[in-house]
């Protein structure tokens, strides 16, 4: 049985060689650009990345781990930890994950759409953006009964007025790249 097989797997290998062969001409140069120009800015995002991670290391964690211990002697703060500890872990993660991870795309998207859309717009203004959605952002969360669904609108919406706002204010100088 074996003997009748090979010569049809023979056949077959050789048609996906042939196939991935001609793929790989067709399109490996496309890939082959697209990752040369990909290349350069996921580096640099990994290479920020690792660096935020290590400075938080160094410098940011006894400070915090102090802070936190000293929430934790609170009676309301101690209750509410054991709660989310005897949350199951999908329970858990959603306890923790989604305040925080509703209130940081507002100000990415904000200063992208003004980088996208507007010339106007500089790195003051961007970064003046960014702060005022945050203020926002957290003024919304903390202080007003405003549904979740709408933080991201509001934080996009205060990132993209104020960054406006302030590049009509200050005009900054275009660099040559």
């Amino acid at each position: 049985m074996w003997a009748q097989l090979t010569p049809d797997l023979k056949t077959q290998g050789r048609r996906l060689l042939l196939t991935l062969t001609l793929l790989s001409l067709f399109f490996g140069k496309a890939i082959l650009r697209a990752w040369k120009a990909v290349r350069p800015t996921l580096v640099f995002v990994l290479n920020v990345l690792a660096a935020l991670i290590l400075l938080f290391e160094e410098w940011g964690w006894r400070p915090l781990s102090n802070l936190i211990a000293r929430l934790a002697r609170f009676p309301i703060w101690a209750a509410v930890e054991r709660w989310t500890a005897g949350l199951p872990p999908y329970g858990a993660l959603v306890t923790l994950a989604v305040p925080s991870a509703i209130l940081i795309p507002a100000k990415f998207l904000g200063v992208f759409l003004l980088g996208l859309l507007t010339r106007r717009v500089g790195e003051i203004a961007a970064m003046c953006g960014m702060v005022a959605a945050l203020a926002v952002m957290l003024y919304v969360r903390f202080a007003t009964n405003i549904a979740f669904t709408w933080y991201v609108l509001i934080g996009t919406s205060a990132a993209v007025v104020t960054g406006l706002a302030v590049s009509y204010v200050i005009t900054e100088e275009a660099r040559e790249q």
